[in-house]
C-alpha cells in the first residue's frame, strides 16, 4: 500500500522595513493573502480552519501554511488584491521559491497569474514543481499593469496532492536587476557561485543575509517555548509542548495538569470537561469516569433481590427489597414467588393472606375459604337429578346417589327414570331380553333376532338380475356384484347382458371396448374395430366423374380427389374440361373476379375491373399537359377536369406555368396585400391597407417588442404599456436598458415606489428606511465604503472598513460619508462619533444610543451602576451598590453596616458588600457544611467569571462576596479570608 505524505504549501510574506539588509526599493511586498472563500489571510492570522474537506489552512505570526490531501480535488491558490502599481515603472513580480516534495510529474505545476483588479486572469509564467532548487524569480508585469490596481494569484496544479512548494519574498517591485543583499558590490547568485558567500540553504541568498539558515540558530533554550524551526531563513516558533488544560513546568522541563486530575491523564479536571475529553454529564465538576457513578445504571449490581439502586449525584445508594409480605425473592428467577402454598394463586403465601386478613379461613383449615371445594351441602348440588343428592364432608364435596333403579335409564330432561332400549316393545330392555332367553341373538349383535334386518342370506334376495346376489352381514343386508363384464351393459327386463354401443364384429361387446381392451385393432384410429373397416386400396373408392378428380383410399376410409380446374374456373362434366367462372375481359380463362382476387390482375381504382380494361387507372394517365387547367384525375375509371392552381389574390399566368400575385404583395408571401388583409392572413391594425409586418419592415411604424405588432397598436389594445410616457413601450424600456427593472416584473423601476428615495424601489429595498444622504448600493443599502477619520478630526470619504483599520483609521460606517448628519444633531465628520444618535456625538461610557446619566450621583453612570438607585450619599463600591457591609471577629459577634477598610483597621473579617450579619457565616460556603474548605473551593472555580444579569444562582451565589452579580477576582481575594474553616464560637 503506497502511504501518503501530507504537501505543505507555505506562504511567506514579509513587510521589508527601512535599514532592512534585503530590501530593495519601491517593492510592494505584501502579506495579505486571499483564501478561495475571498476572506483575508492577514499577518500574524492564527487559525485552523478547513476551507475544504481537503484543503487545510494553519497560521501563525508571519507564516501561512497550506495541507492539501486527496485526490482529484481542485487547485490550492493564495490571492492578493488590490496592489497599487501607480509609483512603479518597470514592475515586476518577484519571490523565491522551493518544490517541496519528491513524487512531482510533469504535468505538476506553479502557476503565477495576474488581473486588472476585479478583471479576467491571465498566466505570467508558470514553474514545473519537479525543480527542488530555491529560486529567486522575477516576472515582469506587461504594460497595461502600470499606474493601475491589479491582483495577483499563486495556484498549486497537481494530478494528486503529494507536493507542495514554499515561497518566500513575495512582492511586486521595480525591476532593478540583481540583488546584492551585502551591498559588497556583487550580485548575491555570483558570490554564491564564486564561493564569496555560502549558501547552506541553496535559497539563492547568501547566509550572512538570512536570519537563519539550520534549525539549530533559532534555538532559545526554553522547554515552554517549543522547538524553533528555521522555515528558509526566518526564525519561527513551532507549538508549545503542553496542550490545553497543562501546566509547563520550564524547571522539570515537563507539562503539569491544571489543577485537579483525578484520571491521571495530564489534563486538568476542569479542561478535560470544557473540551469534552471527559464528560461530566451529573454537573458535579469532576469527569465522569472518576465519579462512584452518573447514572442510576452504573450502580445496578445485576441482582434482583437488592431492588433497583441508583446513583444520588456520584454515589451510589442501595435499592428496595422487591418482594412484600408473604413473598420469598428468588435470585436464580428473578421473581418474587409465595413463601409457601398459594392456592389462590396471588403471589402471596396462603398463611399471610389469611393473617393479613387478606383470606377469610371460616373451617380453620389453614386454608384460605376461597381455596376449599364446599361449606355446605349447597356448595356441592352441580343442579342434576340424574347425580343425586350431593353433600359437603369438611370442605370436599362428596357425590350423590344414583336415583334409577337397574334396568332404568335416567332422563334428565324430564327428572324421571325410563327403561332404556327396548326394540320389540315388550317393556323389557333388550339386553336383558337377550340374558333371560327371551328373546336369540345369533348373530351376537347385542340386538334380539326378531330386531334384525337380517340373519341369513335368503332375507336379502330382493330377486333383481342385475343386483347380483344380495348377501347378510351381521344384521345387514349388502347388494351383490353387477353379472355384466367390461363392454356389457345389463338388461333387467331380460335378464341378459348386452353390448355398451356398436358391436360391428358380433361379439356382444362394443367396439370401443374391443379396441381398448385389444380384443380388435384400430390401426387408422377411427374408433372402428379394423375388421370393419370400408376400402384397402384406391381403386375401391374411383366414382368414374371427372369433376371429382382421382379418388384415394386412406388407410380405410375413401377420400374424393382434387378438382381438376384452377380457382376462377368451372367444371364441365359433359365435355370435361374448366371454363371461366364469371366475365373474363382479358381472355385468360379465369374470372375477372378471381384474377383480382389471386393478384393476376391489379385493380388500382378499385373498381372491380382489372385495371388493363379500364380508361384509366392513375392520374397522370388523364394529364392534358396545361397548367392553368390545373392537375387532371382519374376517378375509378374515367378521367376529370383539374381544378385551377391559384389561390384568391392570385392571377394564372399559363406561359411561365406560376401564380402571381393580384395587386400589390409588400410582404413577397405570393398574396396580393388586399386579399391578405381580407383573409386574416396578414393583420392590418391601423387600417391603413398596408399589412402590420410591411409598415414595421419599411420603418413607418416601430415594433420595439418585436411581436410583429406596431408599438401603437399593442398601447391601444392594452396588451402592453408605457408607464412613463416615454413613447416607448415598458418591456422596450426594460430590455433595452432604458429603464431598469429589478424586481423581474415587467415595470420600470422609475414607474414604481422609493419610499426612501435612494434610486432602488421598494419591492428590491433591502435596506428600505435608510436615511437620506447615503451612498447606497444596488440593493438599496449603504454601500460597504464610508468615511475613515484619523486623530479624530481628518476625514476621508469612500474607504473600505479593513483598509480604514490598515490605516490605523476609525471607520464611521457603511454608507456615510464626511459631511452627512443623519441623526440631526448639527454634527457632522469625524467630531459626531455617534452618528445616529442625536443626543450623542461621543459614546461617552455607556456608547452611542445609550444615555450616560447618573440617577442615584454615585459616580457611576446608569449602564454600568448595578444598583442605579442606591440612596443619595451612602459610600458605593465598584458596582455602584453599597459599600457597607456586616464585619465579623472570632469573638463570635458581627457588626452591620461597616465600610471593608474600617473593618480591616479593627481586625474583622468584612462578609461583604451589601452583607447582613445573619448570614455572617455562608459566604464561602457552597456545600452547606458550615465551612469554606478546599470542597468550597473547588465551586469557587466552577463558578468564577459567572455572570447572570447581576442575579446569582445558588451556589454560585455563596460566592458573589461584593454583590456584583458575578464571581470574579475582587470576590477570590475575599474568598480566601474564609479558607481557615468557621468562625469559632465563644
Amino acid at each position: 500500500m503506497i502511504k501518503h505524505t501530507p504537501i505543505a504549501l507555505s506562504i511567506f510574506c514579509s513587510i521589508f522595513l527601512v535599514g532592512s539588509n534585503r530590501a530593495s526599493a519601491q517593492c510592494a511586498f505584501f502579506d495579505d493573502f486571499q483564501r478561495p472563500d475571498s476572506t483575508t489571510v492577514g499577518f500574524g492570522w492564527v487559525e485552523v480552519e478547513s476551507i475544504a474537506p481537503e484543503i487545510l489552512i494553519t497560521s501563525f505570526n508571519e507564516f501561512s501554511f497550506v495541507d492539501v490531501v486527496g485526490t482529484g480535488v481542485a487547485p490550492a491558490s493564495l490571492t492578493q488584491s488590490n496592489i497599487d502599481t501607480s509609483s512603479l515603472v518597470n514592475p515586476a513580480v518577484r519571490f523565491v521559491w522551493q518544490a517541496r516534495n519528491g513524487n512531482a510529474e510533469a504535468t505538476d505545476l506553479l502557476q503565477v497569474d495576474w488581473r486588472i483588479s476585479g478583471g479576467a486572469w491571465e498566466p505570467l509564467g508558470e514553474f514545473d514543481l519537479t525543480n527542488t532548487l530555491t529560486t529567486l524569480e522575477e516576472l515582469p508585469l506587461p504594460p497595461a499593469a502600470l499606474d493601475t490596481s491589479i491582483d495577483i494569484r499563486f495556484v498549486i496544479i497537481v494530478d494528486e496532492f503529494q507536493e507542495g512548494i514554499l515561497l518566500d519574498d513575495v512582492g511586486v517591485c521595480e525591476s532593478v536587476g540583481p540583488p546584492d543583499c551585502n551591498s559588497n558590490g556583487i550580485d548575491d547568485q555570483l558570490d554564491i557561485a564564486e564561493g564569496t558567500s555560502l549558501d547552506a540553504n541553496a535559497n539563492t541568498i547568501p547566509d550572512e543575509c538570512d536570519e537563519c539558515v539550520f534549525d539549530v540558530d533559532c534555538s532559545n533554550g526554553l522547554f515552554c517555548d517549543g522547538v524553533e524551526v528555521c522555515l528558509v531563513d526566518v526564525c519561527q516558533f513551532q507549538s508549545p509542548p503542553c496542550v490545553v488544560g497543562q501546566l509547563c513546568d520550564e524547571v522539570g522541563e515537563m507539562c503539569m495538569p491544571d489543577g485537579l486530575d483525578c484520571n491521571s491523564n495530564g489534563i486538568g479536571d476542569s479542561f478535560d470537561i470544557l473540551d469534552e475529553t471527559s464528560l461530566d454529564q451529573n454537573g458535579n465538576g469532576v469527569p465522569d469516569e472518576c465519579d462512584e457513578c452518573v447514572f442510576d445504571a452504573d450502580c445496578d449490581d445485576a441482582m434482583f433481590c437488592t431492588g433497583d439502586e441508583s446513583c444520588d449525584v456520584d454515589v451510589c445508594l442501595v435499592g428496595d427489597n422487591p418482594c412484600v409480605a408473604g413473598q420469598v425473592c428468588n435470585e436464580v428467577t428473578d421473581a418474587c414467588e409465595p413463601d409457601g402454598a398459594d392456592c389462590n394463586t396471588n403471589g402471596i403465601g396462603d398463611a399471610t393472606d389469611i393473617l393479613d386478613g387478606f383470606s377469610d379461613d371460616l373451617n380453620a383449615n389453614d386454608v384460605p375459604d376461597e381455596c376449599d371445594e364446599c361449606v355446605a351441602d349447597g356448595d356441592c348440588d352441580d343442579g342434576l337429578f340424574c347425580t343425586g343428592v350431593e353433600t359437603c364432608n369438611i370442605d370436599t364435596c362428596v357425590a350423590g346417589v344414583d336415583p334409577c333403579s337397574a334396568g332404568e335409564t335416567c332422563d334428565e330432561i324430564a327428572d324421571t327414570c325410563f327403561v332404556a332400549i327396548d326394540c320389540n316393545s315388550n317393556g323389557i330392555h333388550d339386553e336383558l331380553d337377550i340374558t333371560d332367553g327371551t328373546s336369540a341373538d345369533e348373530n351376537v349383535n347385542g340386538i334380539p333376532d326378531e330386531c334384525d334386518e337380517c340373519v341369513v342370506d335368503g332375507d336379502c334376495s330382493n330377486g333383481l338380475f342385475c343386483d347380483g346376489a344380495e348377501f347378510c352381514i351381521v344384521d345387514l343386508c349388502t347388494n351383490g356384484a353387477v353379472p355384466c363384464v367390461a363392454g356389457q351393459i345389463c338388461d333387467e327386463g331380460s335378464d341378459i347382458c348386452l353390448p355398451n354401443g356398436a358391436d360391428c364384429n358380433a361379439n356382444a361387446i362394443g367396439d370401443a371396448t374391443d379396441i381398448a381392451g385389444a380384443t380388435s385393432d384400430d390401426a387408422n384410429s377411427n374408433g372402428i374395430p379394423d375388421e370393419c373397416d370400408a376400402c384397402v386400396v384406391d381403386a375401391d373408392c374411383d366414382d368414374g366423374a371427372y369433376c371429382n378428380g382421382a379418388e384415394s383410399c386412406d388407410i380405410d376410409v375413401c377420400t374424393n380427389g382434387a378438382i381438376p380446374c384452377d380457382v376462377g374456373q368451372l367444371c364441365d362434366e359433359e365435355f370435361d374440361v374448366c371454363l371461366p367462372d364469371g366475365d373474363d375481359c382479358n381472355t385468360n380463362g379465369v374470372g375477372d373476379t378471381f384474377d383480382l382476387a389471386l393478384g393476376t390482375s391489379a385493380d388500382l381504382n378499385s373498381n372491380g375491373v382489372p385495371d388493363e380494361c379500364d380508361e384509366c387507372v392513375v392520374d397522370v394517365d388523364c394529364d392534358d399537359g396545361l397548367y392553368c387547367t390545373g392537375i387532371e384525375t382519374c376517378n375509378i375509371d374515367a378521367c376529370e377536369p383539374g381544378s385551377g392552381p391559384c389561390l384568391a389574390g392570385q392571377t394564372c399566368d399559363e406561359a411561365s406555368d406560376s401564380c402571381d400575385p393580384t395587386g400589390a404583395d409588400c410582404n413577397s408571401n405570393g398574396i396580393g396585400d388586399t386579399t391578405d388583409i381580407a383573409e386574416g392572413t396578414s393583420l392590418d391594425c391601423d387600417s391603413n391597407g398596408v399589412p402590420d409586418a410591411c409598415d414595421i419592415a419599411v420603418g413607418s411604424v416601430d415594433d420595439c417588442n418585436l411581436n410583429a405588432i406596431p408599438d401603437h397598436c399593442d398601447l391601444l389594445s392594452g396588451e402592453s404599456f408605457d408607464c412613463n410616457a416615454n413613447g416607448a413601450l415598458d418591456e422596450c424600456d426594460v430590455a433595452g436598458g432604458t429603464s431598469a427593472d429589478c424586481d423581474t416584473n415587467g415595470v420600470p423601476d422609475d414607474c414604481q415606489a422609493d419610499d426612501d428615495g435612494d434610486g432602488v424601489i421598494d419591492a428590491c429595498d433591502l435596506c428600505p428606511d435608510t436615511p437620506q444622504g447615503l451612498v447606497m448600493g444596488e440593493d438599496g443599502c449603504p454601500l460597504a465604503l464610508g468615511p475613515c477619520c484619523f486623530f479624530g478630526e481628518i476625514c476621508i470619504d469612500d474607504r473600505l472598513e479593513n483598509e480604514c483599520t490598515v490605516l490605523e483609521g476609525t471607520y464611521m460606517g457603511d454608507g456615510f460619508t464626511c459631511e452627512l448628519d443623519p441623526d440631526g444633531d448639527g454634527v457632522t465628520g469625524c467630531e459626531d462619533l455617534c452618528p445616529l444618535d442625536g443626543a450623542k456625538s461621543d459614546p461617552g461610557i455607556c456608547g452611542c444610543g445609550v444615555s450616560d446619566a447618573d440617577s442615584d450621583s454615585d459616580g457611576l453612570v446608569d449602564c454600568v451602576d448595578r444598583c442605579p438607585n442606591s440612596p443619595l450619599g451612602d459610600p458605593v463600591n465598584a458596582c455602584g451598590c453599597s459599600a457597607l457591609g456586616a464585619c465579623a471577629f472570632n469573638q463570635g459577634f458581627c457588626w452591620d453596616d461597616l465600610d471593608e477598610s474600617t473593618c480591616t483597621l479593627i481586625s474583622g473579617f468584612y462578609l461583604g458588600d451589601g452583607s447582613l450579619c445573619d448570614d455572617a457565616f455562608t459566604f464561602g460556603d457552597f456545600d452547606l457544611d458550615g465551612d469554606a474548605d478546599l470542597a468550597d473551593f473547588a465551586y469557587f472555580q466552577e463558578c468564577f467569571d459567572a455572570t447572570n444579569d447581576g442575579e446569582m444562582n445558588w451556589p454560585c451565589a455563596a460566592g458573589d462576596f461584593d454583590g456584583c452579580g458575578n464571581v470574579n477576582l475582587a470576590d477570590y481575594e475575599a474568598f480566601v479570608r474564609f479558607l481557615d474553616g468557621p468562625i469559632p464560637s465563644p
